[in-house]
């Protein structure tokens, strides 16, 4: 597999987030995440759209821990973690 060699900064504004994958230039104030805060590309600008799914998978992902310890539970004790 080969290594990625484009634009890095393209990576932070894709996920929104710094990497720090310049180094100093992610510290200072000509970080691209500065600059322009939306993704890359011609529809980068575009707002994304916040699904239904989205919300249940991020509600449900953050008490997967919970579930895996009660692994050996019932399907109704499991849905009580999750509400």
């Amino acid at each position: 597999m080969a290594r990625y060699t484009g634009p890095s900064c393209k990576l932070c504004r894709r996920e929104g987030v710094k990497l720090y994958l310049k180094g100093e230039r992610c510290q200072s104030g000509k970080c691209a995440l500065d600059r322009r805060k939306s993704a890359p590309g011609q529809h980068g600008a575009a707002k994304k759209k916040l699904t239904e799914y989205f919300f249940c998978y991020s509600a449900i992902s953050s008490k997967v821990p919970k579930l895996r310890q009660r692994a050996r539970s019932s399907g109704e004790q499991r849905l009580s973690v999750i509400r």
